[in-house]
Order: structure tokens, then sequence, then C-alpha cells
């Protein structure tokens, strides 16, 4: 009996509290074991002891209270607990187990209730089998094993006197670890041995990490084989460390294939029962402490085993520091969806040794195990008597058990191969565990490529219709004799084949033929926007050498170049098109990119490639003469050359919209339903839109969609609605799409699929090797589709561009940033590995947006973050402004400076000024924070507005909308799009659904009026509507 003592709680004790109020269904300290005693023939000749087992461990008894914002744990007594006896008609383990398991998944309430639950298993003729789910606070798994051997020990007749006075002093112990000299000593040790520790353990993620992590726990099981664990002990006998050591060092191996960033840190429970008063006692008497290895430290794996074993000695030394201030004293930030410093915690259960000396036979362990999942990746060795075994604990909420077999398989894989050879070299290890990741397309056809085939069959002035635009039709020889207009003026204007000219156009006809006439005289095109801000226009024009801009409307007077020409097909076309026959090497055009330098890349695209992509894609999605496409894409995006080129490829049509258009789902998916258009390709934004606009069901249309990532619950909207479907990939620099996948099933992961023919994919490290199937690295290109370089930047060009080994051959791959793995023969997506982000399918370097603002006169740094709110991406810009400027002048000459320099949709939502620009512990910028920061500034922004509700139908149906597509609530009636964050994407999104309401709003009204007060009057005012 402990009624009413009263203990202070340990820091470990504590953070366990935190979480749980924190989340009250997290069930990740919820620790289960499960026995058969066999030294009992029932229940009843087990009661007695059990509670008297449970009745002598006082820590079993407490239960956890506040007090003015205080925490304490008060005693209580065995009946407090509740002992439930079950009669199990079939008498097989599994059933028992998962009945057990289904009892521990049930959380505990932290504050007020025992910590303790307990379930007896009653089997007629056989042994009672006995679960205890404990939560952490009051035990650790040693604790209960502990409990299991005083229950056998008090059916032989002995009885343990109660620890309380070992719990007082191990809480004691406690206080002090944390305060007084040797806390000092142990902070600055961690402080400086976790100095400049990565933030993230790089792992085989199956799904990016949602907001906040689901702590759920999927598990595999692998038993370990005798001769295994005999190859260990050796191991360990001939170098000098423990079989903890051994098996620890392999998953360090493990980690390190899969995170190529050098340095991995890994958590381990240790005990802190260090004195032998406390050897025996119940309780949570553990901490949690992080073990760090530097991997270009080592060449070989017994490199990697001495260091294991030595950086954990020195954590021994430091253990009783609390895990809390651990993070502290490393100035480790904590976030909601990962966990701080390390992700992966490898436990340790050795329970061989027989207790106080007596036989442990009478016990059989069925179960043993921590619920849900606390840690992304949680490996246990369990060893016992009469077996050991391996579990693999892994978050639900980012991993398949496909994948956690797989790294089960591999860790075995390691612990065998460094057992045979610890000599093994590390560069070795990874082609010694699986086959490379690398995939080959399909040998490209004998085909000729597109262009030349277009120009054929241009010349063979067929009246069949080539181009729809608007009530106009264009036949293939009409479009012949307009290039050949086209071509007569390039040459008028001293152009020929080595030359580069811009092109500005409307969506019309007219492009479409100066296009042809470039590819058919052997000049490079570059397609620019109208409303490219001024320096970064000319800035384009420079780096890619036009010397002349051909536009088909009346210029802006602040853009001036060598030639400025403007032309009208007003007349009629005068001559066909004539083909140049020259070098498939020489450029074909060149399209500007965000680039991380702070200036545009310009991506240089040659003639071979675009000619055979065009034919190699036509073939791929199944493009015929009897197909059409709409095209909606803009000019001034690479994947526009495939909707106007594959139909000529194919002696098929093009329906070409005009600007107002084809930014309009409700109107795109209008025309797509009263034309006969088979094709159509969109950004995933774009194809959302089109679904809310009410596209019709059952189509004979084949969907293209990429620029982005296509979600699963996307896909299963658009699958309806389309016959084919396809999920593409592909940057810039591997003309227009790379990848391709077909995609039938919207239940998993959408793949970006197989290489299209002509290419190469591969996975990379760091350091340039390829990587093994299953391994997340930079996703590298090869093949016909390479861009030539970036236009007058050679410095990125050979950075980007480089000979690396794949597919046994060394060849020229573009590097691209892009983050991936290949699992099952396909290509999956896994984010970026540096600072570049799609926003609705336009490409930005957060890096160009931060090097505007570190141009301005007075800001000291910048740093740009991008942050997700609903399905939209949004940017935040943070600058530090030196000492004698005012940060509101200062944010008034980089809004300047961005409306001069950057396109609308690289402008940040949000610029703010801060001391300075938050930094890890490795002495880079700190993106987290950044983030934090933004979402802090987003709600002190929503406070400081006057709120102005609703007063008539129209504004309420409005406000529902905006609430739903802007995700914030509430919205006030006079609270500013632009000042929400709307984004000309979001506009069009409102606009559809006001559209479904019969509600006829248009983007346009949305940007001219900007508040829903507004927006209704308007309605009233035009349409009469009654409000």
């Amino acid at each position: 009996m402990v009624d009413n003592i009263r203990l202070p709680i340990s820091s470990g004790q504590k953070a366990i509290v935190l979480k749980a109020i924190q989340d009250p269904a997290d069930v990740s300290h919820n620790l289960l074991a499960v026995f058969e005693l066999k030294g009992f023939a029932n229940c009843h000749q087990l009661m007695p002891r059990l509670v008297q087992a449970i009745a002598s461990r006082p820590a079993l008894l407490m239960r956890i209270e506040q007090e003015n914002g205080a925490f304490f744990q008060i005693g209580g007594s065995i009946e407090d607990i509740k002992i439930q006896t079950v009669e199990v008609s079939s008498p097989s383990v599994e059933y028992i187990v998962k009945d057990a398991q289904d009892l521990a998944d049930r959380p505990f309430e932290i504050l007020g209730e025992a910590l303790i639950r307990i379930r007896v298993y009653d089997r007629e003729g056989l042994p009672p089998v006995l679960a205890i789910i404990a939560n952490h606070t009051v035990a650790d798994l040693a604790s209960l094993h502990i409990v299991f051997e005083d229950i056998v020990a008090d059916s032989k007749g002995g009885l343990r006197n109660s620890d309380l006075s070992s719990l007082q002093e191990f809480l004691a112990h406690d206080i002090l670890a944390r305060r007084g000299q040797n806390g000092e000593r142990s902070a600055d040790f961690w402080r400086v041995s976790l100095q400049g520790a990565p933030e993230e353990t790089g792992l085989p993620l199956d799904r990016p990490r949602p907001v906040r992590r689901a702590r759920r726990g999927i598990s595999v099981r692998r038993d370990i084989a005798p001769e295994t664990a005999a190859q260990v002990g050796r191991l360990a006998r001939e170098i000098g460390a423990t079989e903890f050591t051994i098996y620890l060092a392999a998953f360090f191996l493990l980690l390190s294939i899969h995170d190529d960033s050098g340095s991995i840190v890994v958590g381990t429970p240790v005990s802190l029962r260090t004195k032998s008063s406390l050897r025996k006692v119940v309780g949570y008497l553990a901490n949690v402490v992080p073990i760090r290895i530097e991997f270009p430290e080592f060449s070989t794996a017994a490199d990697v085993i001495r260091a294991v074993r030595a950086r954990t000695a020195e954590a021994m030394d430091h253990a009783d520091h609390p895990l809390d201030a651990i993070l502290r004293a490393a100035h480790v930030k904590t976030q909601a969806n990962v966990a701080p410093l390390f992700q992966t915690l490898f436990m340790w259960n050795d329970i061989r040794s027989p207790a106080r000396g007596r036989s442990t036979s009478d016990l059989q362990i069925l179960h043993l195990s921590q619920r849900g999942c606390a840690f992304d990746l949680m490996p246990t060795v369990f060893m016992t008597e009469e077996a050991s075994w391996f579990s693999l604990q892994g978050d639900a909420g980012i991993f398949d058990r496909t994948t956690l077999d797989r790294l089960a398989d591999y860790f075995f894989r390691i612990v065998d191969l460094v057992c045979k050879d610890p000599a093994l070299p590390l560069e070795s290890l990874r082609s010694c565990l699986g086959p490379p990741a690398f995939l080959a397309g399909h040998s490209a056809s004998a085909n000729e490529g597109a262009i030349g085939h277009i120009f054929r069959y241009l010349a063979s002035g067929s009246d069949a219709i080539a181009v729809q635009t608007g009530s106009r039709s264009i036949s293939y020889a009409q479009l012949s004799r307009h290039a050949g207009t086209a071509q007569d003026h390039l040459r008028k204007l001293s152009l020929g084949a080595g030359d580069t000219v811009a092109l500005s156009f409307d969506r019309s006809v007219g492009y479409i033929a100066y296009l042809l006439a470039c590819l058919a005289s052997g000049i490079a095109f570059v397609p620019v926007s109208a409303s490219e801000p001024c320096d970064r226009l000319l800035g384009m024009l420079q780096r890619a050498g036009a010397s002349c801009l051909v536009t088909d409307r009346e210029f802006r007077p602040d853009i001036s170049v060598a030639q400025h020409a403007s032309v009208s097909f007003a007349g009629q076309p005068i001559a066909d098109v004539e083909l140049y026959d020259g070098e498939g090497s020489a450029a074909a055009y060149v399209l500007f990119t965000s680039g991380s330098t702070g200036l545009p890349k310009g991506v240089v695209i040659s003639r071979d490639a675009l000619s055979k992509t065009v034919a190699k894609l036509s073939d791929l999605v199944g493009f015929s003469q009897n197909d059409s496409i709409a095209a909606i894409s803009a000019f001034t995006f690479d994947i526009s050359l495939l909707e106007l080129l594959m139909p000529f490829f194919r002696h098929g049509r093009l329906h070409l919209l005009d600007d107002e258009a084809s930014g309009d789902p409700v109107r795109i998916a209008g025309y797509v339903a009263k034309h006969p258009v088979t094709f159509l390709q969109a950004t995933p934004s774009m194809w959302r839109l089109l679904v809310m606009a009410r596209l019709d069901s059952a189509l004979p249309l084949t969907a293209l969609c990429g620029g982005e990532a296509l979600g699963p619950d996307l896909a299963q909207d658009i699958l309806p609605k389309v016959k084919v479907l396809w999920n593409l990939y592909g940057p810039t620099e591997a003309t227009i799409w790379a990848t391709a996948h077909q995609v039938i099933t919207h239940n998993d992961e959408i793949p970006i699929g197989l290489p299209v023919s002509g290419m190469n994919i591969g996975i990379f490290g760091r350091d340039g090797a390829l990587l093994q199937q299953g391994v997340v690295g930079e996703v590298g290109l090869a093949g016909e589709g390479l861009a030539l370089e970036y236009a007058s930047d050679p410095i990125s060009t050979a950075e980007r561009f480089r000979a690396l080994a794949g597919g046994g051959e060394v060849g020229r791959w573009y590097l691209t940033g892009d983050l991936g793995m290949i699992r099952d023969g396909r290509l999956l997506f896994r984010g970026r590995r540096d600072g570049q982000v799609k926003i609705n399918g336009h490409r930005i370097e957060l890096g160009e947006v931060a090097g505007i603002a570190e141009r301005v006169d007075g800001v000291t740094e910048a740093a740009a973050v991008a942050w997700r709110e609903g399905p939209q991406t949004h940017i935040s810009l943070f600058f530090s402004p030196s000492e004698k400027a005012a940060s509101d002048i200062v944010e008034t000459r980089i809004l300047h400076a961005i409306h001069d320099s950057l396109p609308r949709q690289m402008h940040p939502r949000d610029i703010r000024a801060i001391e300075r620009i938050p930094k890890t512990s490795s002495g880079k910028t700190d993106h987290r924070e950044l983030k934090h920061l933004a979402a802090q500034q987003r709600i002190e922004r929503r406070a400081d507005n006057a709120y102005r509700g609703p007063t008539t139908s129209v504004e309420a149906a409005l406000v529902d909308i905006w609430e739903s597509v802007l995700r914030i609530d509430p919205i006030g009636v006079d609270d500013d799009f632009f000042d929400l964050g709307g984004t000309s994407i979001q506009g069009v999104e409102i606009a559809v659904r006001a559209q479904n309401l019969d509600l006829q709003i248009s983007p346009e009204t949305i940007l001219a009026y900007s508040t829903i007060a507004e927006i209704s009057a308007e309605l009233i005012r035009v349409s009469s509507i009654d409000a």
C-alpha cells in the first residue's frame, strides 16, 4: 500500500505526460508484455501471487496529478488497478496476443488514472497467460519482465519488499543530474557532440510526411537464426565489442545506404539502473540518448563498429542527462510532424540472464512490444533464453509494410556481410544489397523524328484541317503558306540558320507560323511573355543571344532590342515554307526557368531532342490521324510544344484556345464538350479546376497530366471522366516529358513511371554514385532528350550536366534536384533536395526570390520559404535590415525590386522584416523556423483585421466559397482577396464554384473588385439579383 504517498516526477516522465496531454489518443508510450506462466495450473492459483507482485511495486500503483501547473505522482492501492480474467475457448496464442494488443492500443487517461491494465487468460487444461499493459510513466520493458519474475519467484515462496526508497533515490538523482557541475558538464558534452547534426535522417518514405505525425505503428518480425546469433557473438569478441554494438552498427550501415548526408544520429534507450540498489526497481528508470556517427571518417564496416562502440561509451558517461535537456543543449527545435534530432530509435532487450539466480523456465514470452510508433523507425532486438528475434516498427503514416520487409531483409544481409568480412569497404556495401536504381527506356525508333515528317506533310498541300481557332479553320496547305510568309519575314530581318529570335504572340495562328518557320529555317526561338518585368526580359534575351524580338502586338515601350518587328497576318500568305536540312544538334529553342542564383536560366534544347521527343511521346500516348488536342498551355511552358507539334506529326487537328479561354476551366470544359477533342494536357492544378467545372463524364478523352505531383484523390476524380489518364514527369532540361505512367487505379501512390523511349533514369547519392532500388536519392536523367546547355552559363551547365556511371556505363546525366526512388520498376517522387518549388506548374527557385531582396540597399540577408495552405503553395519572404535602415522603407524598396524583376507567379505573399535570419545548429538557414514565423504572421494579420459578416444570401454563399477555397475561417465581406493570399488559380476556383451556384462571377470580377461586399454589389448591379 502506498496510498497518498507523493513524489515528484522525473524529466522523462514529464516529457511523456506532456505528449499525452497534447495528443490524448497517442498510444506510442504504452508497453505490452504477454507471458505464459507454466508454473501455474490455472488462474485461481495465479491470482494471489499476481496481486502480491503488483502490490509490492509502488511505481505500478502511482497515478499522475497536476497542481498549480506542476506535475507529481501520488500513490494508490492495488484496488485502483483493474485486473480482468477472461475465459478463452480457443487456446490459440495468436488470438490471445491480438486481444491483448487491442487492449494495449487504448490510450490511458494520463492524469488521475491508474496507468497499468492487467488481463489474465484462463485456458482450460493449459497454463494461464498474463498480459500487462503499462504506460511508460510507471514502467519500462525491463520493469515488466521484473514483475513476471516476481510472480514466478513468489510462486516458489519468495516475496519482494517495497522499493519505494529506491524510487525516491532515483528521483533525487534525476534532479541532481540536471543541476550543478555534472549537469553543466553533460550539457557541454552534448552541445559539442551534436553541433551541426542534420535535422532529419534520410529514409525511404513511402509517402510525404503528414502535417501531424500519425503515431500508428506497423511492424515486421524476423527470427534471429542461432547461427546468426553465434556469428554476431564471435565478431563481438574478436573486435572487443558487445552484441548490442554489432547490431546497432548494422543499423547505422543500413541508414547510411538511404542517407547520404554523411552524418547520422540514432537514438537508443539506456537503463539508469546503474546502482545496485536500482537494478531490480520497477519504474521508468530510463533515458534516451543520441548516438552520432560521421561516415566520411570511415572506410570499412569494422571502422563503423569501433566508432559505434566509442560513441556509445561516451554517451553512456552522460546518459543521466535528460533527453529534453540534451535537445536544449543542442538547440534542437521540436516540430509536429517529425521527431527532433533523430527519427529512429534502436532498442535492445536482452533478458537471457536468469533473475536472482532462479530459473525462468516457468516463463514463456509470447509477446513484447511498445505500441504505436513514437519515431519513424523503431528497430528492436530481443534476446531471450528460448529464442531471439528482430522487430522493425514503422510509422504507418509514412511507411508501407513492404518497405519495412525490405529494410528488415537488408538489415540481416548487412549483419551477415559484416560478420563474414568486417573489413568490407563501405563503398562495396551498396552493391551487395540489391539491384541498382537504374531504368532504361526502350531504344529509340529508327524514325527520322517529327520535324522532317511535319514539313513533308505540310508540303503535300492537304486540305485537311490543321488548326481550329475560334470559328476559323486552317488547312495544312494554308498553314504551310502561313509558315512560308513567316519564313520570308525572318529572312528580311537577316535571320538564318544558327541565329536566335524571341517570339511574343497572342494565342493565334501567327505564333504557330513563326514557330514552324524557325524550325524550318534552323533558327532557335525563345518564347517570352509580354508581361515579364523589363530587366528580367532584357536579361533573358541577352543570355539567349536573341538579336530580334518578333511580335504580333503593339509591344511595350520599355523594351529595347536590336530589332523589334511587329507582324500581321491580315493579308494572304505568299509562299510555302521551305525546310532547312541542317545539324540536328543545333539549337531548336531556348526556354527560361527560375534560377537559384537569382537569374533565370535559359535551357537550350536541340532540334534532334525536340524532334525525337515529340515523335516518341506521340507513339506512347497513341495520338493518331483521327485525334485532336485542345492547346491550353502557355507558350512559355515547354509542354505547349507537344500540343502544337504532335497533331501535325500525326496529321491530326489542333484546337488552339485563345488567351481568355485557355485559362478558364469552365470555358475549357465547355469547349471540350462541344468539339471533337480527344486529347487534353494540363497541370494537376488545372485538372482539379476542370473537374470542379463539371467536365463531362466518360468523354473519349486522353488526359495528359504533369508539371506537379498527381495525388490519388485527384486521380480518383479524373479517371471516371476520361478514357485514359497519363501521369507525366520531366524538367525543362529533358525536353517536355521524360517519364510516363498510365494511371489505372487511384488506390496507391501514383508513380512518375517509366522513362520514355531513348531516356534513362538513375537515382544518385550526393557522391555521384548510383544507389540501389528502394533507396531515396537525386533523380538523374540521361538520353536523347537532354538539353545542350544553359545559355551563356557554363558554370551551371557543368554543375548540373555531369558524367556519371549509370547502368554500367559512364554517360552525360542531368541531376534534376528532385528526390525519388525506384520501386517495383517504377519511379516515385519524394520531393526536392534544394529550394525549388512548383506553384501552379511554374518552376520557382526560392533562392532567386531571396536574391532579388538581398540586392536591395539596406538588406543584410534575406530568405524565402514556401508553405502550403490546402492545395495551394505560397511564398513568404523574410529580410534582415541593416542597423541604420528603416524596415518599412526597405520593405517598400523590396516590393519595387520584386515587381520590376520577377513575374507575378514568383511574387511572395508576405514580406516581413526580422532581426536576423534564423540558423540551424549547422549554420544553415532554418527554413522550418521561417515557416513557423510565416504561420504566426498569418494568425496575427487575421487578428488585426476588423470582421464584418455577411448580410445577404449572396454574401453568405460567397463567404462559404472563399473560406473553403482559401482555407481561412472566418472571412469577412470586407476582407481583400489578395490580402488573404489569394492567387489567380484560386480566383478561378472561386469563380467556378460560384457559377455552379448560378452566381455569374468570372475570375476577372474577383480581380477587379477583390472583396465579397464589392463583388456582391456588382452582381446586383449587373444582373439585378434579388439579394
